[in-house]
Order: C-alpha cells, then sequence, then structure tokens
C-alpha cells in the first residue's frame, strides 16, 4: 500500500572529522574526539572502582572481619613468580555470587587481581559455610590446580538428581533447554576440575595446601543449590 511522499528535513546531521584541521596545540578534530572518548571511559572505569570498593565495604561488614594476615596468606597462595594467579573460571563463580550486589560485570571485573577481589572470595567462602555447605566453599576460595575445559553430563548421571527438589526449581528457572545444558555443564566442570584447598581458619597443618577430594553426590547437589540461588 502506498502513500504520500512527505520530504522531511533533519536539523541534525553527521559531520565528518577532519584530522587535517588542526588547533594552535596541533590537534586534530579526530585527536580531540579520542581525547574525550578516553577522558570518558577513564571517568567510567574510575566510578566502577569507586562503586566496586565501596560494595566490597558492605560485603565484608557482613562477613567479616578480614585481617590483614589472612589476605597476604591468599595473595602468597595465589602468586607465583611475583603474578597473581586469579583463574576466569573461578572469578566467573564468585562473580555469580556477587554480582547482585555490584551491580553489572564491568563493576565486578574493576576488582581484578585486587585485595578486594581477595576480600570477596574469602566472604564467598564464609556465604558458603553459613549455608551449610561444605564442599563449594573450597572451591571458591581455593588455588585451581586444573579446569576441565569441558564436561558433558549424560543423562544417566543427570537422572539421579531428578527426583531433587532442586531439579525442579532448576527446570522452572531456566524454562531452555539450552540453558539448562550450560548449567548442566558448569556443575560438571566444577566436579572435574581440580582445586588446592586455601585454608587459613584452620591454621597451615590442618586442610592449607591439600587437594580438595571431589564426591560428585555432594558437589552436585551444592552446585544445584548454588545456581537456584544465583
Amino acid at each position: 500500500m502506498k502513500g504520500p511522499r512527505t520530504d522531511i528535513s533533519y536539523e541534525l546531521a553527521f559531520s565528518k572529522l577532519s584530522a587535517s584541521k588542526r588547533d594552535s596545540d596541533q590537534n586534530s578534530e579526530y585527536d580531540r574526539y579520542e581525547s574525550r572518548l578516553a577522558k570518558r571511559d577513564e571517568a567510567l572505569a574510575i566510578q566502577n572502582k569507586v562503586s566496586a570498593e565501596q560494595t566490597v565495604k558492605m560485603i565484608v561488614e557482613k562477613y567479616g572481619p578480614i585481617s590483614e594476615d589472612e589476605i597476604l596468606h591468599y595473595k602468597k597462595k595465589l602468586t607465583l613468580d611475583g603474578m597473581p594467579l586469579m583463574n576466569y573460571f573461578q572469578m566467573q563463580l564468585v562473580g555469580y555470587l556477587f554480582y547482585k550486589d555490584l551491580g553489572d560485570p564491568a563493576t565486578f571485573m574493576s576488582l581484578h587481581n585486587s585485595t578486594d577481589y581477595i576480600k570477596l572470595i574469602i566472604c564467598g567462602k564464609r556465604m558458603l559455610q553459613q549455608a551449610g555447605m561444605v564442599m563449594l566453599p573450597y572451591v571458591i576460595s581455593s588455588k585451581v590446580v586444573r579446569t576441565a575445559t569441558r564436561k558433558i553430563i549424560g543423562k544417566k548421571d543427570i537422572s539421579k538428581y531428578e527426583k531433587s527438589a532442586l531439579y525442579d526449581q532448576i527446570c522452572q528457572k531456566y524454562a531452555s533447554e539450552k540453558i539448562r545444558a550450560k548449567v548442566w555443564e558448569l556443575i560438571g566442570m566444577v566436579a572435574s576440575s581440580q582445586f588446592e584447598i586455601i585454608d587459613y581458619d584452620n591454621g597451615p597443618t590442618k586442610y592449607d595446601g591439600i587437594t580438595l577430594p571431589m564426591i560428585q553426590d555432594i558437589i552436585y547437589e551444592e552446585m544445584m543449590f548454588f545456581i537456584v540461588n544465583i
């Protein structure tokens, strides 16, 4: 169906930035535009970092206190040849716990390799312990020795947990089969990875430094609870 044609003039128009026209400081229009973008990005990064630091302070007040000695203990365990050992897979798990508090992934990522990130690891461990978990707290706060790149859980294994109320809650929360497949893949990756316990609370001779023994039934149940509640 055709109607009458109307010519509309727009007041706004895009203009091409010049790289040849320069000001007294020999900066082109393009240079000045890039400078404004850089300043905006820098301001946003500072804003995210300040917001994250304030949020971490509130989280520590809830699950703390955390001593400087405990932070130093974690830093020593998570450092190799002067470089921090922050595992991306583990960061995702910690991020899932605190995204609701921090607001968005960008704010969380501003804490990468910082003391505040160590504080989140410790608070995450305490949060999960308060929820009655026994294995996942040590996954969250461990040194990752080996990450399983991909682990598909078969239908036979999944069927063992179909009678669990947590299984029904996962199905209700994630209606998409593709998303549920990702959920089981995440659970399988945690269950198949290798973690070295970092344990400051019980002293250096009890659990600290030993490999976390993975008991499948427990870690599956705790991961299901974790996924339902994030």
